[in-house]
């Protein structure tokens, strides 16, 4: 079963040609190859490679970071840089560029392999990360719960579409804005009371409060609030998920 499709991007002959040999005797199968970072562009989308192996230091307009950078603008290939430099800026300018690995030269057999193979590992669990991330968006974003994370402070990051519905406002009027802001004055202490009894033992709470929309029209609300925490203790963000109970608390009025 043929291996990984690698495009290999190298301005001197006899070093793409090494580098084919190797690949091929590790299994792996040569998408293409290409002398300049101009010549990997134009080849990248009808090669398809799974990996590309880029010298960083090419001969032409843009060396390999800057032909890795307008690669990431046409697809998620994952890159290997190649280098003669071993020296902190150099490393730090490949790290900066999202670059998926770092050879130094003379390549070695050994050293492109788990180079290579590690990029490679690291792209698929990104990808499935990324997968996974989307399920979970299209989840949150199909309840008619609403939902949504704010900091210790209140500040939003993070609303679904039931929440913007509801408070007839745009994501990004809600976002960066005070989860507070709606709730009257006289309710305030009773949601603050119950956030500052939240901790890493006990991160679930229920509250029952008012809010006020834009038009005037106040509403009854019950939100579960989750707290999040760092590893070392410590909370960072909380998770709400709330629903409309304005009629419940009429029901219950006029019991």
């Amino acid at each position: 079963m043929p291996g990984a499709r690698i495009l290999i991007v190298e301005d001197e002959n006899l070093a793409a040609g090494e580098y084919a040999r190797i690949l091929r005797d590790l299994d792996y199968t040569i998408a293409g190859n290409a002398l300049s970072g101009e010549e990997a562009l134009r080849v990248l989308m009808e090669a398809r490679p799974d990996l590309v192996i880029m010298d960083i230091e090419l001969q032409g307009a843009i060396d390999g970071i800057e032909t890795a950078e307008q690669m990431r603008e046409q697809t998620d290939v994952p890159v290997v840089f190649l280098s003669t430099h071993s020296d902190l800026p150099s490393i730090r300018r490949a790290i900066h560029s999202q670059a998926y690995g770092y050879v130094i030269k003379p390549v070695s057999r050994e050293h492109l392999y788990t180079a290579i193979e590690t990029a490679l590992q690291r792209h698929r669990l990104e990808k499935r990360l990324a997968q996974s991330e989307a399920r979970y968006r299209a989840i949150v974003e199909d309840q008619t719960e609403l939902i949504c994370r704010c900091l210790p402070d209140g500040t939003l990051t993070f609303v679904n579409g039931a929440f913007c519905r509801f408070f007839n406002r745009t994501l990004d009027a809600l976002i960066g804005q005070s989860f507070t802001s709606a709730v009257p004055r006289e309710d305030r202490v009773r949601l603050e009371t119950a956030l500052a009894a939240l901790s890493t033992a006990k991160p679930v709470c229920t509250v029952e409060h008012r809010v006020s929309l834009d038009d005037g029209q106040q509403h009854w609300q019950q939100w579960t609030y989750r707290a999040i925490s760092r590893e070392q203790g410590g909370i960072i963000e909380y998770q709400l998920v709330g629903r409309d109970i304005t009629e419940r608390k009429r029901a219950e009025q006029n019991l």
